[in-house]
């Protein structure tokens, strides 16, 4: 279902020089080869969490589908009770070296300088480069209290690629086109500059933008160029050709963009909207698309708790279902996108996610050049992405992208059984003469 590398322990082949590979999740848990005094429960949801004790560790390995050079991260979330020791510690163990040994509290990770840190909630997020095509990580836990609710947890994390070394495809080469990126916070639309304050996808302010955001841009497997747009924004002149690309912010899902050609003599406006990094059990959607058409409509269908009551919709005019449960954080009509949703709490049942083609007209709708594509976000899997044209299906203005359900969180892509026709919320008539 949609774009995603396999996690775990699989086996790596390597990957032709020309394909790129996506960025991985890294699912530490169920990745793990040996535990000592671990907490099986919040296993079982992706934590990483010391048990009953004040020492213990996990440690395993997990294979990445192509040998070169990985950036890497995992998050590391405070204690729940929010009043676990500040000298509790979790060392981060990569690939052998020692990453760095991170304490509990509200301070976050990584710090511009002391007091003005990441996040506001505690979120540390920890980064590394590895080569090869094999991670092994080690997260050593110890704490003043036995109390699994008094210990800090590590979460679930990603690897991007970002270079073969000396033996990728040949770079393009002749007449040059212009790659113009921007590169924003997914959930308020704001740009990702150091020292910006930005949502964490709960508080406007929660996060302090830390660094840097890193755009790499490959040819296959060659890398071409990576830069650090320091505005949220940057142009970067390429000789025309084929490239994929991907961004990367500490506390941010790395955003990846497959799809970065670049045509001699035109510019290329891209964008690439970062979510934040979201706790366990939450996810969030995020739609991306091209100039042409200007504006597409996110709706995501929401099963009641109560399985007799009929289900919520989260659309333009209805941004939020069940107490702000699920909302629509970001409304875009301009192109580029991004629209971005938010599920903050699973109900049980099936969701459906679906883009609508404002003001679309009948027999032209513009899937075909649109360049629509949908990312959805969860700890426990990554990133899954689902392009318009091979994944779901489209019925004249409407996308059919995916279901998902809300007992595991998994989502699939639609079919016309999974995610029948539906009709769209009623609109003023005379401004919508087209809907379908």
């Amino acid at each position: 279902t949609g774009l995603r590398g396999p996690p775990g322990d699989a086996g790596s082949a390597g990957l032709p020089e020309d394909l790129t590979p996506a960025p991985q999740p890294l699912l530490f848990w169920s990745s793990r080869t040996a535990t000592s005094n671990m907490d099986s429960v919040q296993g079982a949801s992706g934590l990483s969490r010391l048990g009953a004790a004040k020492e213990g560790f996990v440690e395993g390995r997990i294979r990445l589908p192509a040998s070169g050079r990985w950036r890497i991260y995992a998050i590391i979330y405070r204690d729940n009770a929010g009043t676990g020791s500040t000298s509790d510690t979790v060392q981060i163990t990569f690939n052998g070296n020692v990453v760095g040994t991170f304490n509990n509290g509200p301070q976050g990770y990584p710090c511009a300088s002391p007091g003005k840190c990441l996040s506001k909630k505690g979120v540390q997020a920890v980064e590394a480069e590895v080569s090869g095509s094999l991670v092994t990580f080690r997260f050593a836990f110890k704490s003043a209290s036995v109390d699994p609710e008094m210990h800090m947890s590590v979460g679930c994390g990603e690897a991007a690629f970002i270079s073969a070394g000396v033996f990728g495809a040949p770079l393009p080469s002749g007449a040059v086109g212009t790659l113009k990126a921007t590169i924003t916070d997914a959930v308020d639309g704001k740009g990702l500059k150091p020292s910006a304050s930005v949502s964490d996808g709960f508080s406007s302010d929660g996060y302090m933008v830390v660094g840097t955001p890193r755009l790499v841009i490959l040819h296959g497997t060659t890398l071409v160029q990576e830069v650090a747009p320091d505005s949220g924004s940057v142009s970067v002149a390429l000789p025309a050709g084929q490239y994929s690309c991907v961004a990367t912010l500490a506390g941010f899902m790395m955003f990846y963009e497959p799809n970065c050609a670049v045509a001699a003599g035109e510019t290329r406006s891209i964008s690439f909207p970062m979510s934040p990094v979201l706790a366990p059990g939450q996810a969030r959607i995020v739609l991306t698309w091209g100039p042409d058409p200007k504006d597409l409509d996110s709706y995501l269908l929401v099963p009641n708790r109560d399985s007799a009551q009929p289900p919520c919709e989260v659309w333009w005019k209805g941004k939020s279902c069940f107490s702000g449960t699920v909302r629509l954080d970001v409304d875009n009509t301009q192109g580029l996108g991004p629209e971005t949703v938010t599920i903050v709490q699973f109900n049980p049942g099936t969701y459906v996610f679906r883009v609508d083609e404002y003001k679309g007209q009948k027999g032209k709708a513009k899937w075909a050049t649109s360049k629509a594509m949908v990312t959805y976000y969860a700890p426990h899997l990554g990133a899954v992405r689902y392009f318009v044209g091979s994944d779901g299906y489209t019925l004249e203005t409407v996308w059919y992208v995916m279901s998902i359900d809300g007992a595991t969180r998994q989502p699939t892509k639609c079919s016309r059984d999974s995610c029948p026709q539906r009709i769209m919320p009623a609109y003023p008539a005379s401004s919508f003469p087209n809907v379908v």
